[in-house]
């Protein structure tokens, strides 16, 4: 929506929105896909830079498209409920997906793997096997849980 100067004003997008709708606001704002802006925000947030509070905060500070609250604790209360609804929404979606068989082998190679990292940087595990026997090992244990695992 352009202001009266005819530059688009800067607000949350509505029609390409992941989560809050800043980075799809972002991209429409500076006419780029938002996409760069979510990949940014990805990366940022497992550097050393605050990108989660960085982005909470634009949720919280910029208006929602469409918005026509000009009193700012109202808007603020408004986003707060908004983020609020989003957590609990995010939250069922997390519950439902993580019942289903797939998320369970998913979690279960990430705890695999994450065990095999974790074992790799000790020195005495490679005194007490070998790298093959040790993925030989877990491969097994894996095939007799997906083989045994009640539906």
């Amino acid at each position: 929506m352009p202001n009266r100067e005819g530059t688009p004003t800067l607000t949350r997008s509505t029609k390409n929105k992941l989560i809050a709708g800043v980075a799809g606001g972002l991209g429409e704002h500076f006419s780029v896909d938002p996409l760069i802006f979510r990949i940014l925000f990805l990366v940022l947030a497992f550097s050393n830079f605050p990108a989660v509070i960085v982005y909470l905060a634009l949720w919280v500070l910029i208006p929602i498209e469409n918005s026509h609250k000009r009193d700012f604790d109202k808007a603020v209360k408004e986003t707060i409920d908004e983020m609020t609804d989003t957590a609990k929404n995010l939250g069922n979606d997390v519950r439902q997906s993580a019942n289903s068989s797939e998320s369970r082998i998913l979690l279960g190679v990430m705890a695999i793997l994450a065990t095999a990292y974790w074992f790799r940087a000790f020195d005495w595990f490679h005194n007490f096997c070998s790298w093959d026997m040790f993925f030989a090992a877990m491969l097994i244990i894996l095939g007799i849980i997906l083989i045994f695992k009640k539906s």
